[in-house]
């Protein structure tokens, strides 16, 4: 389920959304049928968002080569260069959905409506159309109408460099030395940056995503490692849930920490989080999801991670993925096990390691004792 989460230029959207939503209201029943397709999301679909912009949770999903019924189209968040979001009715939902993940192809607010019949939010329709025609697949880059400001991307810098983010399960005033990262390619965020309070609804979830992403920015740095220790754990599966597909393409390693007991798992049974690294690990065949039991998670295996992670995981599609999720078993208590991954996090990023990490605990190496796969 793909949409384009990227922050720019909400402050603007938001200023408009009244106007616009109440103007889609309006036209709502003028909705028609266009050769218009959900295409480009690998087959995962695309999120029905109740705004053109991705600031609030969804209110409903597409399957590609999904084709709704189409009330209009705004100008909206800028996704993948397209700032283009159609207002569709589909499966008794209406919203908006970003034209970057259809394949229309049009170069300006007039092709657009005589190509597909379908107008602009607050115009009348158009009195006359040409016969809709089929558009090629993935061309989709309409260009600014005259006058119309359109972001633009410097295209000869570098990206940032790789670093890693680490889901800390301390408030920054409430924790000592050995839990702060020190590594200046990696970001520590703290507990009350992204914590989730993993309502029925889910959408405190997104909290950990905008948290990474807003974090990643002060460095800067490129999301190419995720970690998280104890309730941390939260953190990792949650951005995955809610990141990118050119974001989760980036990201080669994920390492939970210690994880717990089936009573520390409510939000994972609640929200699918083994859903959510499956994602991940579709979308980027180079990816590598390590966890590190310590004694507390490996006293519980059999209730704790293998409900909340891994049974989700084995189900079709793409159950594939399993082959590249390693469980490492360590005879380290649940402090220790953080502290013995500290510099693991630290020097590993961008790893893509298929192996168990070498840790190590007061100066003295700690092997695992078995590493498996679900």
């Amino acid at each position: 389920m793909l949409d384009f989460n990227g922050q720019e230029a909400r402050g603007a959207l938001a200023v408009v959304c009244i106007a616009v939503i109440s103007l889609v209201m309006a036209q709502g029943a003028l909705a028609v049928s266009a050769p218009i397709h959900i295409a480009g999301t690998g087959g995962e679909g695309v999120f029905i968002r109740p705004e053109p912009n991705t600031s609030q949770p969804a209110v409903g999903w597409m399957p590609e080569g999904a084709s709704p019924d189409f009330n209009c189209f705004v100008w909206g968040q800028n996704i993948g260069g397209v700032p283009i979001w159609f207002s569709v009715n589909y499966n008794g939902v209406s919203g908006f959905y970003a034209s970057y993940y259809d394949d229309s192809s049009y170069h300006s607010n007039e092709e657009l409506t005589a190509k597909y019949g379908v107008g602009l939010c607050g115009s009348p329709p158009p009195a006359t159309s040409s016969p809709p025609t089929a558009a090629p697949a993935g061309a989709t880059n309409p260009a600014a109408p005259a006058g119309t400001p359109t972001a633009s991307t410097p295209q000869n810098s570098a990206p940032p460099p790789p670093g890693a983010i680490y889901f800390n399960p301390y408030p920054r005033d409430d924790r000592t030395g050995p839990h702060t990262l020190t590594d200046p390619r990696t970001v520590d965020i703290e507990r009350k940056s992204w914590e989730s309070h993993c309502t029925a609804s889910g959408e405190n979830l997104r909290n950990p995503y905008s948290a990474a992403v807003a974090a990643a920015k002060t460095k800067p740095i490129t999301i190419t490692s995720v970690a998280g220790w104890s309730a941390g754990k939260v953190g990792v599966w949650a951005y995955f849930r809610e990141a990118l597909r050119s974001e989760l393409q980036q990201v080669n390693y994920a390492l939970v920490i210690d994880p717990g007991s089936l009573a520390d798992m409510d939000c994972e049974l609640s929200h699918d989080a083994g859903g959510a690294f499956k994602r991940w690990l579709h979308v980027n065949p180079k990816a590598h999801l390590v966890i590190i039991a310590g004694n507390l998670t490996q006293r519980a295996r059999a209730f704790s991670i293998q409900n909340a992670y891994f049974n989700s995981m084995r189900e079709e599609p793409y159950a594939d993925v399993t082959s590249r999720v390693l469980v490492c078993n360590y005879p380290l208590d649940h402090e220790p096990s953080w502290q013995a991954a500290q510099y693991w996090i630290e020097h590993q990023i961008g790893s893509t390691t298929s192996s168990c990490p070498q840790l190590s605990f007061g100066g003295k190496p700690v092997p695992a004792t078995a590493g498996w796969h679900p």
